[in-house]
C-alpha cells in the first residue's frame, strides 16, 4: 500500500523524536528507512511476515522517503555523519541541535 508524503514524514519524525522505535538504533539511512516501513505497516495493521528479515516500502514509498530524508536535512533537522565518528558522512546522519529542540 502506498502512503502519502505526510504519512511517511510523520513516521520518520516519530522515529527521530523517539515516539516510535526503529529496528536499529544505528543512525543510518537504510535502518531509518526500514524503521519507517515498520511504523507504516504497523499503522496499516499489516502483520509482519516472519519469512522476511526486514520490512519493505513500496517503490513509491521509497521515493517519498528519500524526499522526506533530504527535506529534513535541508530543514536542518538532521545533519550528515554520526556522533561517534565525526569523519563519517552519508549514509550516516544524526538529529541536529536545532532538530532536537524542534522535535
Amino acid at each position: 500500500m502506498d502512503h502519502s508524503y505526510e504519512e511517511i514524514r510523520k513516521g520518520t519524525i516519530d522515529i527521530l523524536a523517539g515516539r516510535e522505535k526503529a529496528t536499529s538504533t544505528s543512525e543510518h539511512y537504510v535502518h531509518l528507512r526500514i524503521g519507517v516501513a515498520a511504523v507504516l505497516l504497523k499503522g496499516d495493521g499489516t502483520p509482519h511476515d516472519p519469512k522476511r528479515k526486514e520490512r519493505q516500502l513500496s517503490q513509491n514509498d521509497e521515493d517519498l522517503f528519500q524526499e522526506v530524508f533530504w527535506d529534513l536535512f535541508r530543514q536542518n533537522i538532521i545533519t550528515l555523519g554520526n556522533r561517534a565518528d565525526p569523519n563519517a558522512a552519508y549514509p550516516y546522519y544524526h538529529v541536529s541541535s536545532f532538530g532536537k529542540n524542534l522535535l
